[in-house]
């Protein structure tokens, strides 16, 4: 069983830009140009001729929402974990 089937790549609002910067790390990885790529992803505009890019991004964007949620679902277990404490402080809670 893959972390994949336990945890969410729906992408919370205080989210997205974890998400993107994860997202572009591993794309540029790849050796992809991540930002119009991801602008097609995560703003969920239509644009032709990069559907292969597209669909890897996509794949980035879906993997960067889990590792971002189970982080999340991870850390809400001990509230005094920092990283934690750093993700609420920067969404406002």
């Amino acid at each position: 069983m893959s972390i994949r089937d336990n945890v969410s790549s729906a992408i919370e609002p205080e989210d997205r830009h974890r998400v993107r910067a994860i997202a572009a790390s591993i794309l540029e990885h790849q050796g992809f140009q991540a930002s119009e790529l991801l602008d097609l992803v995560i703003d969920d505009r239509a644009h032709t001729g990069y559907s292969v890019a597209k669909d890897r991004a996509e794949r980035a964007v879906e993997l960067a929402a889990v590792i971002v949620n189970y982080l999340r679902e991870d850390l809400a277990n001990d509230p005094r974990h920092e990283l934690l404490q750093a993700l609420q402080r920067e969404a406002g809670q």
